[in-house]
């Protein structure tokens, strides 16, 4: 029992410091994956590389692909510092628009002022409704639209304080469609549209369990992409619909439970003819593209008619945007990997 008692606090010592090995490696590759561009491993870009003669391994924790004398390496295709910029919505936000970029109108929460102050800031800077952001949030996450008052700001800014995101940015929310356009080494690959999910009434599920059976075995039929769940629920939008949460929806009936519009958030994607995104949208994608220093990226831009020339808001650029290779057509997975050795 001595000796059990004379080194436990030993082992409690060592357990500590595993577990904080174990987390710091399962938060370094979370970020890891964020910041290489994991889809280029995926076993179908895999097939795709053998079919265009793109050699590819791992090497030094990375994975190489090479063809034509030219190589990269998937945690270098984009510069260090362009990445850590693009996960900056403050900074990305200043240098676009520095670059006569239409960005939405935003205010840095100074966390060196009071909430009296900040508040005052805002409403002389912004017009309601504002989105309130985590400045590195991804995905969706820690994102809170639709904000009317002063009171919903401070709730807002408290709560994300209280998860220790102390670093918040607010915009002036925009309307429109939100587009996704994924942009390579000089090129626009695609554009898609990004739909607010919806959920539809039987008559008799409530409008709480109808949000959590998203999508249906049905409506992931209908989709050739996979369907997320949703996951920020906006009861507010809900209520200005005329519903509450635990209301019966009823038959057929169509409702939209989130104002997230995010494909990691039930987005149903839908692509666009580039041949109807205006030219000069085209060349402002790329323009992004570098002048945030990155080679691919994932440019997220909300327009009432993409069609039109200066119409739309950059909402944020991402250095490590998805890319599902069998959900796009053939030609134009042709085209990203031309992108990256015929440039």
């Amino acid at each position: 029992m001595k000796y059990i008692n004379k080194y436990s606090k030993y082992i409690i010592v060592f357990i500590i410091i595993l577990a904080f090995l174990i987390l710091y490696y399962l938060y370094f590759n979370k970020n890891k994956s964020i910041r290489c561009l994991v889809f280029f491993t995926s076993n179908s870009m895999k097939n795709e590389f053998d079919k265009h003669n793109i050699n590819y391994r791992y090497i030094d924790n990375d994975f190489k692909i090479s063809k034509n004398n030219k190589s990269y390496k998937l945690c270098e295709i984009n510069p260090d510092e362009s990445k850590k910029l693009s996960n900056d919505k403050y900074k990305t936000n200043l240098l676009l628009s520095k670059n006569s970029i239409n960005v939405c109108n935003f205010y840095l929460w100074d966390n060196r002022n009071n909430d009296e102050i900040n508040v005052k800031n805002i409403n002389s800077k912004l017009k309601f409704p504002v989105v309130i952001k985590y400045l590195h949030g991804q995905k969706g996450e820690d994102v809170f639209i639709n904000i009317y008052t002063n009171k919903e700001i401070i709730n807002k800014i408290e709560y994300l304080k209280n998860k220790n995101k102390n670093k918040i940015i607010i915009e002036q929310q925009e309307f429109g469609d939100k587009y996704r356009i994924f942009v390579s080494f000089n090129k626009v690959i695609y554009v898609q549209k990004h739909n607010i999910p919806q959920i539809i009434g039987d008559g008799k599920t409530t409008i709480y369990d109808l949000i959590k059976e998203y999508p249906s075995h049905e409506l992931q039929k209908q989709n050739n992409i996979k369907l997320y769940p949703i996951k920020n629920i906006d009861k507010n939008l809900i209520k200005n619909q005329g519903y509450n949460l635990h209301d019966v929806l009823e038959e057929n009936k169509k409702l939209y439970a989130t104002s997230i519009i995010n494909y990691h958030n039930g987005s149903i994607i839908e692509d666009i003819d580039m041949n109807k995104v205006h030219q000069s949208n085209i060349v402002m994608f790329k323009n992004i593209n570098n002048i945030i220093g990155l080679n691919i990226s994932g440019i997220d831009f909300i327009t009432n008619n993409i069609s039109m020339p200066n119409n739309g808001k950059v909402i944020e650029v991402n250095a490590g945007p998805g890319y599902d290779l069998i959900k796009h057509k053939e030609i134009i997975n042709k085209t990203l990997l031309d992108s990256l050795f015929n440039n």
